[in-house]
């Protein structure tokens, strides 16, 4: 294992504003610092070859442990901070887009990255999947200037058609020979090869109606999170200090080179 942690909360509200940073990461231990805000990310480079799945414990202040609590409500809590981060990232991919485009010398090779990335992140807050107890109002689109709805279904489509398959429209591949002009005196085929197009669906403005997508579907779930914490919080202020105690420390766990492509469990 090896890389480096980052403690990222995000766009936090104005009660949130703290900066996050490790106190310490080591193999098989994460330090928290001393405070850290209701939502936190935490990001570990790891090398994705290990042979060896590996075991991260939590490890606070000293004095204080923390302990993984588990409800319906908290199951809600944990697909919902999913879902923000995922829509905090396809924001970030836009405007390192628009950074770039920005630049005197972009690489298409990065933006093309930059926008698939985009585009495939932001998609799979909308898929059904593990995350079964939350899901996005797509009512919030009726709430933003023009046709959001169509909008955003034609990123949908286009991350399924472009990005998810290798036949489509907007790439193309033929076999050419090249010839002498018929209206000369001679015939002769002088070369043969292969030509690839490939017509880039997205750009700059394109980025931004995706960021602001993003963003409209981020706020909605930030007020829902604020809700389900509000709905744990008061569960386990009901719930007994011996129940409290006997739950289980935060851990988790890196999963080995040959689990990667495993389907995760709730």
């Amino acid at each position: 294992m090896c890389g480096s942690a980052r403690f990222n909360e995000g766009r936090p509200h104005p009660s949130q504003q703290a900066t996050v940073a490790p106190r310490r990461y080591d193999h098989g231990m994460i330090e928290l610092p001393d405070s850290i805000p209701p939502i936190v990310t935490i990001s570990l480079g790891f090398d994705s070859s290990q042979s060896e799945e590996v075991g991260f414990d939590i490890i606070p202040r000293a004095g204080v442990q923390v302990l993984r609590f588990n409800s319906p409500n908290a199951a809600r809590l944990r697909d919902i901070s999913a879902i923000i981060h995922d829509l905090q990232a396809a924001a970030g991919f836009c405007d390192a887009y628009a950074t770039l485009t920005n630049a005197e010398t972009a690489s298409e090779v990065v933006l093309d990255g930059l926008w698939m990335s985009a585009l495939i992140i932001y998609d799979r807050c909308f898929n059904k999947g593990v995350r079964h107890g939350e899901r996005l109002d797509l009512a919030v689109l009726d709430q933003i200037p023009g046709d959001a709805r169509g909008v955003h279904e034609h990123f949908r489509a286009l991350r399924s058609k472009l990005v998810a398959h290798s036949v489509n429209a907007l790439e193309q591949t033929e076999v050419y020979a090249v010839v002498t002009d018929t209206a000369g005196d001679s015939r002769e085929v002088l070369s043969v090869g292969a030509s690839h197009l490939r017509a880039t669906p997205m750009n700059a403005e394109g980025m931004a109606q995706l960021r602001r997508l993003a963003m409209a579907f981020y706020g909605a779930a930030r007020y829902r999170s604020d809700q389900l914490l509000a709905l744990v919080h008061q569960e386990v202020d009901d719930t007994t200090l011996d129940e409290i105690y006997a739950l289980p420390k935060l851990k988790y766990d890196i999963p080995r080179a040959d689990q990667t492509s495993r389907a995760r469990s709730n």
